[in-house]
């Protein structure tokens, strides 16, 4: 007898990392005659302080999915984004609920996991920690309180509720089990995937080796600006003047990087490429020598290094935590410490120099993607937990 799969995700807008694995994850059980898959999502306009509150209580979501359930006889459902605690009151208790843990916002309130560099514990909640300037005192107030109701509420009931929790990343695997006091049976590791063309070869011809890329969003965490002044210091204090930086990203607003780049005159040497359709994102991958991962956001098997390791590219990331399962120093990238444009710059020259060095990696790099991040290992796994 077939078994009903529900996916539950905010948007089917592929906004995030979590969207489209679900996404994939429907292609993947296309052909399993044993499984039907069902999508379900919602597109709600919301006001920003009522949004987390609406995520600990909505009378909606409560009813929507009882209703969704009954209608198609639901067997399992696998969370990708937890709209709302009331779902999992909606849920029959004999029906399977499968959790996918794309971020830290059952660690951390503010996702972060981080005060002042330095890793903090869940209860230290601080009140200035992300939020917004421009708020006014009441506002603020209401925007902290709402946050931590909702942060208390959640870990309490997915704990209570939720009977498997998939982390993509082994840091995130070990956090949430310190943190929720999970047991260990209930919290696996199960990194996100790609699909790989077994007889893919990168193009050796259309790679410039002074070209090096960096793909999403221009958010403050990114932390783009460090890399601009680690160009502005191999252009100007190392003479390197024919590297280029290609920075393709969707949003927020670039101004303020544009005028850093105008102000330091960088802008012969670094572009801004605005939303590159994925059909041709593949033209710039394959054209770049490195890729270049400055964030210190919390990431979680960011989709960008997966992508990286399919087209060959070497990375350099910044030495936080949550890129140790990805980067291996001298074997597929590089590690530069935090903030730290001196180093960033040092690292990428010395690829620059060393040709053969960044073609080793490379090669290490899709070796690794094939052995951990490939679609059918991820799929076997799955099914086990569908079982």
């Amino acid at each position: 007898m077939k078994k009903n799969v529900m996916l539950l995700i905010d948007s089917i807008k592929i906004l995030w990392w979590a969207e489209k694995v679900a996404m994939d994850i429907m292609d993947l059980f296309n052909k399993n005659i044993n499984y039907n898959m069902f999508l379900y999502s919602k597109n709600n306009e919301s006001i920003w302080y009522l949004d987390h509150l609406k995520s600990v209580f909505n009378v909606f979501d409560y009813f929507r999915i009882k209703k969704y359930i009954k209608l198609n006889n639901i067997d399992i459902i696998h969370i990708h984004k937890l709209m709302s605690v009331t779902i999992l009151f909606a849920i029959p208790k004999w029906k399977k609920i499968v959790m996918t843990v794309h971020d830290y916002k059952f660690c951390c309130p503010k996702l972060w996991v981080t005060k002042n560099n330095e890793q903090c514990k869940w209860w230290l909640f601080h009140f200035n920690c992300n939020r917004p300037i421009e708020r006014n005192f009441i506002l603020n107030i209401i925007f902290d309180f709402a946050k931590w109701t909702k942060f208390v509420i959640n870990r309490y009931f997915v704990k209570k509720y939720v009977d498997v929790f998939l982390c993509p990343s082994r840091s995130l695997h070990d956090y949430l089990i310190n943190s929720l006091k999970i047991p260990l049976e209930k919290v696996v590791y199960l990194p996100n995937f790609i699909e790989i063309e077994e007889w893919y070869n990168p193009n050796f011809t259309k790679i410039e080796d002074n070209r090096f890329l960096y793909v999403w969003r221009l958010s403050n965490e990114k932390w783009i600006d460090v890399a601009i002044k680690a160009i502005d210091l191999l252009v100007k204090k190392e003479n390197i003047t024919d590297i280029y930086f290609d920075i393709i990203w969707a949003w927020p607003d670039k101004s303020s990087l544009e005028n850093l780049v105008l102000e330091l005159w960088l802008q012969n040497n670094i572009k801004f490429l605005w939303k590159i359709d994925n059909s041709s994102l593949s033209e710039y991958y394959e054209k770049s020598n490195w890729l270049l991962m400055p964030s210190v956001w919390l990431e979680n098997n960011p989709l960008v290094a997966i992508e990286g390791m399919k087209y060959w590219k070497t990375i350099i990331a910044c030495n936080v935590w949550w890129y140790w399962d990805l980067v291996e120093e001298w074997k597929n990238g590089y590690l530069f410490p935090i903030w730290n444009h001196i180093e960033l710059a040092n690292k990428i020259k010395n690829l620059y120099k060393n040709k053969d060095l960044s073609v080793e990696m490379w090669k290490y790099w899709f070796e690794k993607l094939k052995k951990e991040f490939n679609s059918e290992l991820f799929y076997e796994k799955l099914l086990w937990f569908y079982s």
